[in-house]
């Protein structure tokens, strides 16, 4: 891939790339360049309104080596809620909403319309603490799992994994909201380009969340960037 328009060099540089981009931002970027960045607190079941913040590890050009394989990474973290219906649940598994509350005064949720996220590192900087994340839709369960998936900034959800949780896990089902205590004995931290599995089964009159499973989100692809 060539970037428009072409650009040239005749000394050595720095490539740097970030996710979404506009031809207006960051003419010429540094190591301590950010980008303005919007984490939001509500979101659709598919995560449509949030923006998948990328950044690339920054790569050394010269005037001989003219080439800059980008590989690019998620600055945020990805939560999947992966439902299903327990054999005993006799509604029809109208599935609205899922709150999230953060009830403590140390440990909240990240989000804002005054962020940045530094190229060079893919840090967020600038957001603030948020009580609650609110995410709304139309699902039907069943006993075969459904996912629900979030983008959601890195934070801190306890002091550690041998902490009591304080953040609140409410399932909207059929009119009914069933309510659990978000687990951090085995996820205490949400970390960038990090995707975490919450399973949980709802059986008639209550919300029973189980193994939370944590997988590498994955790099982006390793994107050639001819500079001519």
């Amino acid at each position: 891939v060539s970037p428009t328009p072409s650009i040239y060099i005749n000394a050595d540089a720095t490539v740097y790339g970030y996710y979404p981009a506009t031809a207006s931002e960051l003419t010429n970027p540094t190591s301590s360049s950010t980008k303005a960045v919007t984490v939001v607190t509500g979101d659709d079941f598919s995560a449509t309104a949030q923006n998948d913040y990328l950044w690339a590890t920054p790569v050394a050009v010269s005037k001989t080596n003219r080439t800059a394989a980008l590989s690019f990474n998620h600055a945020l973290s990805r939560v999947i809620f992966s439902l299903k219906l327990g054999s005993t649940y006799a509604g029809a598994g109208a599935l609205t909403e899922i709150k999230l509350t953060a009830s403590g005064d140390t440990y909240k949720f990240k989000a804002g319309t005054n962020g940045t996220m530094a190229i060079a590192t893919g840090t967020l900087a600038g957001l603030t603490s948020q009580s609650t994340l609110d995410y709304a839709g139309t699902k039907t369960l069943s006993t075969t799992a459904s996912e629900v998936v979030a983008l959601v900034a890195p934070t801190q959800l306890a002091e550690g994994t041998s902490a009591s949780s304080t953040i609140t896990l409410a399932i909207t089902l059929d009119g009914q909201t069933y309510f659990a205590t978000l687990p951090v004995s085995q996820v205490a931290t949400w970390v960038a380009a990090t995707s975490y599995t919450y399973n949980i089964t709802i059986s008639s009159g209550k919300l029973v969340i189980g193994t939370v499973s944590v997988a590498d989100w994955g790099t982006g692809t390793s994107t050639d960037v001819t500079l001519s």
